[in-house]
């Protein structure tokens, strides 16, 4: 690898496994035929150490401008002036390192030898290594969560980190939360998307880590990755209380999108009353008719539409402009049946608001198809039936009253 920090230029080559001692003035063990080179072009005149193993037995050579010297005094010095630079900015020996510092004083000499490290892909190579190494449960994880919130800057580093802590660690709630909380100041919504499914895709799933993730999509500007969590969380089965999800879903301008999670959280999701209501909610802040029609032909199916959630699902109808869609809404209610005369009422109130003779005669039928209309509704469906300005329309829709009455 190259090295280049505008004062210092190096090349680093290395072959095979190496450890460092303590202080990082010399190599004390290697991988048998392992090779370390240095070679630093700082000055007018390039230094080289190379530094080979073979048979067990480890040699030296030092280089100035291409021509061998002495591996002395001036050779040590140099060695033991740069050494720790380039081990601590190029990440050089990292998994023995962290090994060798965590048997002597465990995590937290590893942390701070982390805080010395010069950048992001040192520290992710050093963090990794140390998840690896220490076997770390929920709690003793928290102070390498802090850590990585705090000192790697760059989002695919972090998310490497959070994403590897996550597949190595069953966390908790506490620790949940200092993962989300890690995440803050990363920009790159993909970057957080992979650190949230990485936490949702631990099994079992800690209770109400689940809940901890859907925290993290707020300051997340892509629908898409937003959806991607808001699903994974669905598929972990982790979220009992689904306010925080709707809520999520109703900040999401993808009709498209908001699709997708609603659609899942009628599969993969109990909804109580008021799931059901907030579901519901979220269906009207779709914008695209279609969109929000699918939606609510599924709700419809899975639940019908009783008396408890009338008015949210009546104003996500609403919220919908074009009455092909209402009535292929209203056409799945009144065939799925059950629909008391209280919601009938208000259902055909809405179907005499609808401009189109031909969509509203649709409903009317279906409703009478299904045998559906009952008597404390039938004054509302005489007077959507009468608003029909369309005599064709009007006629089939009475006829078929009629029809049915004298049945």
């Amino acid at each position: 690898m190259n090295w280049n920090d505008g004062t210092s230029r190096f090349d680093v080559r290395l072959h095979g496994t190496v450890t460092f001692n303590d202080e990082l003035t010399d190599v004390t063990s290697m991988s048998d035929d392992g090779y370390l080179m240095l070679r630093d072009w700082s000055a007018l005149v390039p230094r080289t150490i190379e530094i080979r193993s073979s048979g067990g037995v480890i040699t030296r050579t030092f280089y100035v401008a291409g021509l061998q010297r002495p591996f002395d005094d001036d050779a040590r010095r140099w060695l033991a002036e740069k050494l720790p630079i380039l081990v601590r900015r190029s990440g050089i020996g990292a998994e023995q390192r962290v090994k060798s510092i965590f048997a002597k004083r465990g995590v937290n000499g590893v942390l701070d030898e982390i805080a010395l490290l010069g950048g992001d892909y040192a520290r992710r190579r050093y963090f990794v290594a140390l998840v690896d190494t220490a076997r770390l449960d929920s709690t003793s994880s928290l102070p390498v969560l802090r850590q990585v919130g705090q000192q790697v800057t760059s989002d695919y580093e972090r998310g490497q980190v959070l994403q590897r802590i996550a597949s190595r660690v069953r966390l908790e709630d506490r620790a949940a939360l200092a993962y989300v909380q890690a995440m803050a100041g990363m920009k790159s919504d993909y970057e957080k998307r992979r650190a949230l499914t990485g936490l949702l895709a631990a099994r079992p799933l800690a209770a109400g880590v689940a809940h901890i993730a859907l925290g993290g999509v707020e300051d997340m500007h892509s629908d898409y990755e937003r959806g991607e969590v808001l699903r994974a969380a669905l598929a972990a089965g982790g979220i009992e209380q689904t306010d925080t999800l709707f809520a999520a879903v109703g900040r999401m301008t993808s009709s498209y999108e908001q699709r997708r999670v609603l659609i899942d959280a009628l599969a993969k999701s109990a909804l109580g009353p008021d799931g059901r209501r907030g579901f519901l909610m979220a269906a009207a802040t779709i914008d695209s008719d279609y969109e929000c029609g699918q939606v609510l032909t599924a709700y419809v199916k899975a639940n019908g539409v009783e008396p408890g959630v009338r008015q949210p699902f009546l104003a996500a109808l609403r919220s919908i402009d074009s009455d092909y869609e209402r009535r292929r809404v209203l056409t799945e209610l009144a065939a799925r049946g059950g629909v008391t005369a209280d919601v009938q009422q208000s259902v055909f109130d809405l179907v005499g608001t609808m401009r189109s003779d031909h969509d509203r005669a649709e409903v009317l039928l279906a409703f009478l198809n299904a045998r559906a209309v009952e008597s404390g509704s039938r004054q509302a469906f005489v007077s959507a039936a009468e608003r029909i300005k369309s005599a064709h329309d009007q006629n089939r829709v009475l006829a078929a009253l009629v029809r049915a009455e004298g049945r």
